[in-house]
């Protein structure tokens, strides 16, 4: 039998939404996590709030809810002011200070077009945004970008499409360990997981919330992976991370339905991203060929008139 709307959605950022039950939110399980190059600790009011994937020196892949918060009266608000933020690579201790650390003040966030989220038990739809930070990274041993497979989302899903159940997946994050965690962990962790198809993730998650007997969760760009382990899963904090299969970058972690480590977590399919994420890349180039024509023609005139 399903059960009716008031089953819990927690959100794996910061702080996690519930509609009933316990303050559960987690990686749970797996372990500590080698230096990953890619991945990013996006930190608000100095604590770490979300995870993201370096697409660029200056540009973060991550959830599109990472940008919402409640307030004391459980109301949603908008926290997309860039003031708020700050974007760690490097490093995988978020405690100690280190020379490999690189730290950068956020200058934009931008939503998918599709994204839509209203808080509460929404279900989210194209959890996807990107972080533009003030000034880029520097490429060292411990920071580095991740190649997308491709910029088309017809190949990008045929990729995502070749994944079955025995691909190896594996995600990251600094999330809760504990579901009687306080806080999010000081230490990136890492989760192996499998992938689940969807009309295995879809009868699971009928089962806890009638919503998902008509909720087409390919067609808002989702897909489904659960640890490797029954006792392991993402949690509270490990939203935006990256779930890798077949080595490469596949989504982002956006949501679970409850705190069962056997339910499945939904992530948000890159291959809704990238053609979206092109056109921006375009259009900054755009731009700043025209800033340095402008420029260049600038330079000239005044030669001209020195001439003169």
């Amino acid at each position: 039998m399903a059960v009716p709307l008031s089953a819990k959605l927690l959100f794996l950022f910061g702080f996690v939404v519930i509609v009933s039950g316990n303050n559960d939110s987690k990686v749970i399980g797996g372990g500590r996590a080698p230096v990953i190059p890619f991945m990013v600790s996006v930190q608000r009011h100095k604590k770490h709030h979300c995870g993201g994937t370096l697409l660029t020196l200056s540009n973060v892949l991550l959830a599109c809810h990472c940008f919402s918060g409640y307030d004391r009266n459980h109301k949603l608000v908008n926290e997309s002011d860039p003031e708020f933020y700050r974007v760690f690579a490097g490093h995988t201790d978020l405690k100690t200070k280190s020379e490999y650390r690189q730290t950068r003040r956020v200058e934009s966030f931008l939503r998918h077009p599709k994204c839509r989220w209203r808080g509460g038990d929404d279900i989210p739809k194209f959890d996807l945004a990107l972080i533009v930070t003030k000034s880029p990274f520097k490429t060292s041993a411990n920071v580095k970008v991740i190649e997308l497979f491709s910029m088309s989302k017809k190949s990008y899903d045929e990729r995502i499409a070749k994944i079955t159940e025995d691909t190896k997946c594996w995600s990251v994050g600094w999330g809760y360990t504990e579901k009687t965690s306080v806080e999010t962990s000081r230490y990136l962790n890492y989760l192996e997981m499998r992938f689940v198809p969807y009309s295995k993730c879809k009868a699971t998650l009928e089962a806890l919330d009638e919503r998902f007997e008509t909720f087409n969760m390919e067609k808002k760009g989702q897909i489904c992976a659960k640890g490797d382990l029954k006792t392991e899963s993402l949690y509270r904090g490990d939203s935006g991370g990256p779930l890798i299969c077949g080595g490469q970058l596949i989504a982002v972690t956006s949501y679970v339905l409850n705190s069962d480590d056997e339910i499945p977590t939904v992530f948000a399919k890159v291959s809704e991203f990238v053609e979206w994420y092109g056109g921006i890349a375009q259009r900054s180039m755009n731009s700043s060929g025209r800033v340095r024509q402008n420029g260049l023609v600038f330079l000239v005139m005044i030669y001209l008139l020195i001439l003169k």
